[in-house]
């Protein structure tokens, strides 16, 4: 029963920035391949600008899951063209819909966070799914095309990191 709740509300707000508001992808034209930097977004110049990368609407998103009280997860991947090389960085957002243990660490394996989404104690989501504008799709995504596309890219490609954001700030990493 906990799951479900926690799937609706996460469902319910996916559904309200992909609804209420207008929302565009834009790809990161001031990222530093250099350095592996770029320019993060705050949620009220999303809002204002109306546009924002993948990193920036996951980070939105988990803001508001946040505020809803529900535990969120950052995934951060590497997409790679067909001769390995890195193309481009891609995020996604997560939220416990039951909580797998009481002390854990911040940084998940990639094994166990397969694990957890496969047991149907996380779930992960594309948030380019709310938005206009992503690349080679024509459409904004349902609220289930979103969570299937996250799973699909969490088989396919590399993933970078896996933050339990929760277990982050109980550790002190929040400042």
């Amino acid at each position: 029963v906990e799951a479900q709740a926690v799937s609706a509300v996460v469902e319910a707000l996916y559904l309200h920035l992909k609804n209420d508001y207008h929302l565009r992808y834009e790809y990161e034209v001031r990222h530093n391949p250099v350095t592996e930097t770029q320019v993060i977004r705050l949620p009220q110049h999303i809002e204002r600008e109306g546009r924002g990368t993948c990193v920036d609407l996951v980070l939105l998103f988990l803001g508001c899951l946040a505020n809803a009280k529900v535990k969120p997860v950052y995934v951060q991947l590497l997409l790679k063209n067909a001769k390995g090389e890195l193309i481009a960085g891609h995020a996604l957002a997560g939220a416990w819909l039951v909580e797998p243990y009481k002390k854990g660490p911040v940084l998940l394996s990639l094994d166990s966070a397969r694990q957890y989404v496969n047991r149907g104690q996380l779930l992960l989501l594309d948030c380019t799914g709310f938005v206009e504008g992503y690349p080679s799709r024509q459409h904004k995504l349902s609220f289930d095309e979103a969570v299937d596309e996250a799973k699909r890219l969490l088989e396919e490609v590399e993933v970078q990191f896996v933050v339990d954001i929760r277990r982050a700030q109980e550790k002190g990493h929040d400042r």
